[in-house]
C-alpha cells in the first residue's frame, strides 16, 4: 500500500508570511546572528579589557551575556510556533541591554565610537520583525540612549547624540525594508516547494494507483480506487452506478457491473446528487457547491468524480473531503487523474467479464445439450477418452446405453413441446440415479448414456441399470398429462487401463437393442463384458424381463 498524503491546507501567496515565518527568521538568519553575536562579544570583549579604568570581570561579564543569548537562539531554533517568536523577542531585548550595559560602562569616553553597538540590535528587530521591529527596537534602544546622556551631565553632547541616533535610524529601517521583502520572498519560496512537493506526492500516488488498477478483476479494481483516494486524504469513498437525473427524486444507485459490493444508498442522499453532478459535468464537482467569495464552511463537503461515462451506463465515485471547506486543488486534480486512470482499466476490466463470460458460455453450449443441459455426445467422448487407459488395473469402466421405449407415441399423441418436456424430466431423473463424480449424456433423440468409473464388478453397474429402470417406470406429471414410459438399456464394461472408448459404446448400444429385441423394459449385459476380468459373479440374467 502506498505511503498516506496527508490533506493540505493552501494558503494564499501574498498574505504577508506564512506560520515558520511568524514563528521567526530562517535557521539560516538565526545562524548568522548568533556569529554576529560571537563577532561583537569577542570585538567587546577586547575592547573593554583595554580600558584600564573597567575591572576585568564587567568586561567578560558584558561579552559572556553575547554569548548566553545564542544559548537561547539554539534552544529557540529548536521549538516553534509562540515558543519560538517569545524566545525571539526574548535574545531582542537582551541585544538591547547589552548594548546599553557596552555604552553605560564606556561612558567616561563620549568620543568613541562605541555607540555603533546600537545597530546590533535595531538589525536584529528589523530582520526579526521587518519595518515594525526596526521602529520598536530603534525608539527603546535610541530613547534609553538619548534619556541617560539628557539627564547625566558628565556625558556626550546632546547633538552627536542626536546624530548617533539618526546614523542609527538610516542604516535600521532600509534594512527592515529590505528584511520584510527577503522574508516575504522566502515565505513564497517556500510555499510554493511545499505546494510542489504535496502535488508531487499526490500525483505519485495517482500513479502508482494507475499501476496497481491494471488488473482484469472489477473487485480489486475498485478496492485500489477506494485504497487510492484515501491516501490522497479523503474519507468515506463510495462507486457506485448511478441512474437517473440530477435534481429529480427518480436518483438510484446500483453496484457496479460485474463486483460484489453491496450498496445501502438511500433516496435522496447527498452522494447520489454529487455523483449524477459529475456524471454530467464529466469532471469534478463539490457538494454542496462553495462560493469562492464566501468564507469556507465549517462542515466537510462532499466530492463527486467521474470514473466511467458511457452511452449505457455511468459510474462516479463520492467521497468526503475531512477538512472545512472545499479541497485544494492539487487534491482535486490528483483524483480526478486517477479516477479518469481506474475508469479505463475498470472498463478494460469489465469488457474482460463479460468476453470471458461469453468464451464459457459458448464452450458450454457447444459441449452440453441444449435442451436437459447434460453433456451431449461429443463431450460425453472426450469425458469417457480421459478415462479410458488410465486407472488401476483392477478397476473397471462401464458405459450404459439407454433408449427410451414409448416416446415417439407420447410425441405423436401430446405434442412436441410435451414430449421435449418429457426429455428434461427424465435427464433430472438420470442425474439422481449415479454418483457425483458419474456422468449422464445425451446422445441426441431419446438416447442417453451413463458412464461409472472406479467399479469393481459388473454388480453396481447393474444396480444403476436397474434403479433407473425402475425410476424411468413410474408416471411423469407434464403440467395436465400424465405420461408413462419405460426405458431400455445395455451394458458394457471393459478394464479401465486397457478400455477403448468407441469399442464402449458400440457394445453398450448393440446390447441395448437386444434389451429392447427381449421384451423392452429392461437391460441386457454386453458378453465380453463377462470376461473383462471383473470379480464377483453376475447373478441377473441378460433378461430380467419387465421391470414391474
Amino acid at each position: 500500500m502506498g505511503r498516506h498524503v496527508a490533506p493540505r491546507r493552501d494558503h494564499p501567496r501574498g498574505s504577508g508570511a506564512d506560520d515558520e515565518v511568524r514563528a521567526g527568521p530562517p535557521r539560516s538568519v538565526e545562524q548568522a546572528l548568533r556569529t554576529v553575536r560571537t563577532i561583537a562579544a569577542l570585538l567587546v570583549a577586547v575592547r573593554l579589557l583595554a580600558a584600564a579604568s573597567l575591572p576585568w570581570p564587567v568586561a567578560l561579564g558584558i561579552a559572556s551575556g553575547f554569548l548566553g543569548v545564542n544559548l537561547v537562539s539554539v534552544i529557540a531554533e529548536r521549538n516553534g510556533g509562540r515558543v519560538r517568536t517569545a524566545l525571539g523577542v526574548v535574545q531582542l531585548l537582551a541585544d538591547a541591554l547589552l548594548a546599553l550595559a557596552v555604552l553605560w560602562v564606556r561612558q567616561d569616553d563620549p568620543s568613541s565610537a562605541d555607540w555603533v553597538i546600537l545597530v546590533l540590535p535595531v538589525l536584529e528587530g528589523a530582520i526579526r520583525f521587518q519595518v515594525p521591529g526596526a521602529v520598536v527596537s530603534g525608539v527603546v534602544v535610541a530613547g534609553s540612549y538619548f534619556a541617560w546622556n539628557a539627564f547625566d551631565d558628565g556625558t556626550a553632547e546632546l547633538s552627536d547624540v542626536a546624530q548617533h541616533v539618526l546614523v542609527v535610524f538610516l542604516v535600521a529601517l532600509p534594512v527592515g525594508i529590505l528584511s520584510a521583502h527577503l522574508v516575504k520572498e522566502i515565505a513564497d519560496h517556500r510555499a510554493r516547494r511545499d505546494e510542489a512537493e504535496h502535488r508531487g506526492a499526490l500525483l505519485r500516488a495517482a500513479a502508482l494507483g494507475g499501476r496497481r488498477s491494471t488488473s482484469l478483476d472489477v473487485d480489486e479494481i475498485l478496492t485500489v480506487l477506494r485504497e487510492t483516494v484515501g491516501q490522497m486524504g479523503f474519507a468515506d469513498t463510495t462507486v457506485f452506478e448511478v441512474e437517473g437525473h440530477a435534481g429529480t427524486p427518480n436518483l438510484v444507485a446500483r453496484p457496479v457491473r460485474h463486483s460484489s459490493d453491496v450498496l445501502a444508498i438511500p433516496p435522496g442522499d447527498a452522494r447520489l446528487t454529487a455523483g449524477a453532478l459529475a456524471r454530467d459535468r464529466r469532471t469534478a464537482v463539490v457538494w454542496p457547491p462553495q462560493d469562492a467569495a464566501a468564507p469556507a464552511t465549517r462542515y466537510s463537503v462532499l466530492v463527486g468524480v467521474p470514473v466511467s461515462v458511457t452511452p449505457d451506463t455511468a459510474v462516479v465515485l463520492t467521497a468526503r473531503w475531512p477538512e472545512p471547506g472545499a479541497p485544494p486543488d492539487p487534491q482535486r486534480e490528483s483524483i480526478e487523474l486517477f479516477a479518469s486512470q481506474a475508469g479505463a482499466a475498470l472498463r478494460n476490466a469489465q469488457v474482460h467479464t463479460e468476453l470471458q463470460g461469453l468464451k464459457d458460455r459458448l464452450a458450454h453450449e457447444a459441449a452440453h445439450d441444449s435442451l436437459t443441459d447434460l453433456p451431449n455426445r461429443r463431450r460425453f467422448h472426450e469425458q469417457l477418452e480421459r478415462v479410458c487407459g488410465r486407472g488401476r488395473a483392477s478397476d473397471l469402466v462401464a458405459v450404459l446405453f439407454l433408449d427410451l421405449d414409448g416416446f415417439k407415441e407420447v410425441n405423436d399423441r401430446f405434442g412436441h413441446d410435451q414430449g421435449n418436456a418429457l426429455l428434461v424430466a427424465v435427464a433430472k431423473r438420470l442425474r439422481s440415479c449415479v454418483r457425483p463424480g458419474d456422468v449422464v449424456a445425451r446422445m441426441g433423440g431419446d438416447e442417453f448414456t451413463v458412464m461409472l468409473t472406479r467399479l469393481q464388478s459388473p454388480a453396481p453397474a447393474i444396480e444403476v441399470a436397474e434403479r433407473i429402470c425402475t425410476m424411468l417406470t413410474e408416471p411423469f406429471e407434464l403440467g395436465p398429462d400424465v405420461v408413462r414410459v419405460s426405458t431400455s438399456i445395455g451394458i458394457a464394461l471393459s478394464p479401465a487401463d486397457r478400455a477403448d472408448s468407441g469399442d464402449l459404446v458400440r457394445r453398450a448400444d448393440v446390447a441395448m437393442y437386444r434389451a429392447k429385441s427381449q421384451g423392452k423394459a429392461g437391460w441386457a449385459l454386453d458378453p465380453g463384458s463377462l470376461g473383462s476380468g471383473a470379480k464377483g459373479p453376475v447373478t441377473p440374467s441378460a433378461d430380467p424381463g419387465p421391470t414391474p
